[in-house]
Formats: structure tokens, C-alpha cells, sequence
């Protein structure tokens, strides 16, 4: 079995690359995200081939980054959530994975003995993810990401908005057909 992970925040949805542009425990920034179009419909088109997730941080406010707001980690979680079901309603709720921010994505991973991708956009989160078995990172490339270029000096797959389906699943497959061979040997 292969599941398919997908960050939200810089791949479902734009994301404001800078901290200092806007709050981001502001009530009302996660829900008004516009979602990247082109990474929607290709979760949709694998979903007839692979089980598709989701897994985002929640972030939780800390004073040092917004001393004279008030906010709290439960709009992140109710704003993500319902950003999820209005562009990918398709998406089983038991498949959406929003864990708090230092916990490690590959956590929600259930069974190692799968194939499990996760497309993100965050160097980081694709290493971490990586020290599980079976567990093989993706980075997109939306345009604001891979400004030191640590995931692609180390020859690792990424994929790039912009590019076709076909080309996308392409790495996506590769992986899968990888993965497979290195079981049999």
C-alpha cells in the first residue's frame, strides 16, 4: 500500500514567506489561505491510486513572536480543518493529521511495512520525516523554498509548481518502484 502525505501550509495553500508581512495567530489567516490550485487537482487525480493524507502543524502562540496579540493554537486547528473540507472534501477526516508544532510528522504514520511520501515544502519536516522506514520525502517547489538548496544538493526528488501531472506522478512512482526493488533485494 502507498500513502501519499501532503503538507498544507506552501503546497494545498499559499503561504506568506515572510513572518514579519502578517501575524500568523491572527484569527482568520489559515481559513483565508488561497489554495494552490495545481497541487488540489493532483491530489485529487491520485486519489483513485493511493491514499492520500494530510499532515500539518498547528502552531500555538508564543509571546516572543506576537507579544500584544491574543491568539491561541484552536483557530489554527478549527481554520486548517475547515480549509481542508472546503477544497479537499474528498478526503476521509481520519486521513487529516493536524499535530502540534515539534512533533515530528512521520508520527502519523500507522503501518512501516507501507510506502509513505510526504510532499512538503520544508526541508526540515522531509529529513525528519525520512528517519522512519519506509518513509521517502518529496520537496516541492513553490518559488519562496530552497533559498540554501539543502534538499536538492543531496540529489534528493522534488517536484516543481508548474510541472505537468504526469511529471509529478512520475516521481512519485519512481519512489514507489525504488522503494519496491530495494525490498526484493
Amino acid at each position: 500500500m502507498v500513502n501519499i502525505y501532503f503538507d498544507m501550509d506552501g503546497v494545498l495553500a499559499e503561504y506568506v514567506s515572510s513572518p514579519y508581512d502578517i501575524d500568523y495567530y491572527t484569527k482568520g489567516f489559515y481559513r483565508n489561505l488561497n489554495p494552490i490550485q495545481e497541487m488540489i487537482d493532483f491530489a485529487k487525480s491520485l486519489m483513485s491510486d493511493y491514499t492520500i493524507c494530510i499532515v500539518s502543524t498547528l502552531l500555538w502562540y508564543d509571546k516572543r513572536f506576537s507579544p500584544s496579540k491574543y491568539c491561541t493554537g484552536y483557530w489554527c486547528e478549527v481554520e486548517k480543518f475547515n480549509w481542508l473540507r472546503e477544497y479537499l472534501p474528498e478526503i476521509p477526516v481520519g486521513n487529516i493529521y493536524l499535530i502540534p508544532h515539534g512533533v515530528p510528522k512521520n508520527t502519523v504514520v500507522k503501518d512501516s511495512r507501507d510506502i509513505n511520501i510526504l510532499i512538503d515544502d520544508y526541508t526540515p519536516n522531509l529529513e525528519s520525516w525520512e528517519t522512519k522506514e519506509n518513509c521517502y520525502g518529496v520537496k516541492l517547489l513553490n518559488g519562496i523554498n530552497n533559498t540554501r538548496g539543502t534538499w536538492l544538493g543531496r540529489g534528493k526528488p522534488y517536484i516543481f509548481l508548474g510541472s505537468t501531472s504526469s511529471i509529478k506522478r512520475g516521481v512519485l512512482e519512481g519512489i514507489c518502484l525504488k522503494s519496491l526493488q530495494q525490498k526484493v533485494y
